[in-house]
């Protein structure tokens, strides 16, 4: 989509500056809009670019800071002021906190320098080709990942015309929205504007790393394809790490798993990353992984169990593994079974396993006495304790 930050690479807005607002630029750009009045949000939609020029800056009416927190409010994208002394000569520092703090853009332009048709006429081709661009992407995208026979060379002419390289190895993610109470809103879609300005986000957050990307969207779910670069594993690990933070700031009351699948190095196969990630997405959803990246090269067992179809055979392990701690909990009101979960996802420390379960370490101690007990197995036996841990990956993996 055509954003902020395209709007300055514009010819006619050669002699425009970005005065505050710096971190909405990613923000996209759906038309342009120039008030005639003060009163103009029964005219806009949400995502215009605010052109504020005369008659309006004349009119006895015009307040500069209500009119941007108006625009704020009814989700426009940015502000372009004409300035010169016919227009818009003075700009309070409260208006630029305003900008700052919303992530509002706010560029200026002297008003006698471009005729504003010129400005609108470049604009209209611009977002008309970001649009296209934008529906070539998601084609290539999806016709990776739903494809049945795919053709390498007519992928290779595709990316080529979208500037996207796709050279070997590549990978892809999938990050899966849902309700925290679906209860209380059935409306289980994210909103379309809402989707494209996190697409937007996260392309900024891969593109200021040197990363390239691909996005698309179906139902609530963000499919992403990139780049693999060497030695660059650290980096990516952060930059999921960002996106993650960004959405738990952002996507209030709802939650949401990343699954990142293999790195694949032939193109014929990146459908297997994308089920790879899906596998992802599967596991956090039953062990419960929400707003956590899984990354389908660390499953591990998690793996294993997906593709089981014995849940018998691992009911009856867990069973004889942790039966007697689960009959002990329900007799007596303990908690054995999160003890024995926490101190093993803890490498056995008691005094960390306290300070989780805001317990004493005494009392931690006494409980995994009686968890040997119980069990008859030993934590002095690295093979005994593996076979506890993998009976509670299994049992959390089960129920």
């Amino acid at each position: 989509m055509f954003q902020c930050k395209d709007l300055l690479a514009l010819p006619t807005m050669a002699r425009a500056k970005l005065i505050s607002g710096k971190s909405g630029l990613h923000h996209g750009i759906r038309w342009a809009y120039k008030a005639e009045t003060m009163d103009f949000s029964k005219w806009i939609h949400g995502q215009e670019l605010l052109i504020v020029s005369t008659p309006i800056i004349q009119s006895p009416q015009f307040d500069l800071m209500k009119m941007m927190q108006d625009a704020i409010d009814n989700k426009v994208t940015g502000a372009l002021l004409l300035v010169g002394e016919e227009y818009v000569n003075k700009i309070p520092k409260s208006v630029l906190r305003l900008s700052n703090v919303e992530e509002f853009p706010l560029m200026i332009i002297p008003g006698n320098d471009v005729p504003l048709v010129d400005v609108f006429e470049e604009m209209g081709h611009a977002i008309a080709y970001h649009e296209k661009m934008d529906n070539d992407r998601e084609d290539l995208l999806a016709s990776i990942i739903f494809g049945n026979n795919i053709d390498v060379h007519s992928l290779m002419v595709k990316s080529r015309m979208i500037g996207y390289d796709m050279s070997p190895p590549q990978q892809i993610f999938v990050i899966h929205f849902f309700r925290e109470d679906t209860k209380k809103d059935q409306n289980l879609h994210i909103p379309k504007e809402q989707i494209q300005d996190m697409s937007r986000k996260i392309m900024s957050i891969f593109n200021e790393n040197r990363y390239q990307v691909l996005l698309s969207n179906y139902s609530n779910n963000l499919v992403g394809m990139m780049k693999y670069i060497e030695e660059s594993e650290e980096i990516i690990c952060v930059l999921f790490e960002k996106i993650k933070q960004y959405l738990i700031t952002e996507m209030k009351g709802w939650n949401f798993y990343i699954g990142v699948g293999n790195l694949y190095h032939q193109l014929e196969d990146l459908q297997k990353s994308f089920q790879d990630a899906s596998k992802c997405i599967m596991a956090a959803e039953k062990i419960k992984k929400d707003r956590e990246v899984l990354w389908y090269q660390h499953l591990g067992l998690y793996n294993l169990l997906l593709s089981m179809d014995y849940n018998d055979l691992l009911e009856t392990y867990c069973d004889e593994m942790l039966g007697g701690l689960i009959a002990y909990d329900k007799e007596n009101h303990t908690n054995l079974l999160d003890t024995l979960r926490i101190y093993l996802e803890n490498q056995c420390n008691i005094q960390k396993t306290s300070e989780l379960m805001y317990t004493h370490r005494n009392t931690i101690k006494y409980r995994v006495h009686n968890i040997e007990k119980i069990t008859e197995k030993s934590f002095q036996n690295a093979f005994e304790v593996l076979e506890l841990y993998n009976a509670v990956i299994i049992f959390d993996f089960l129920h």
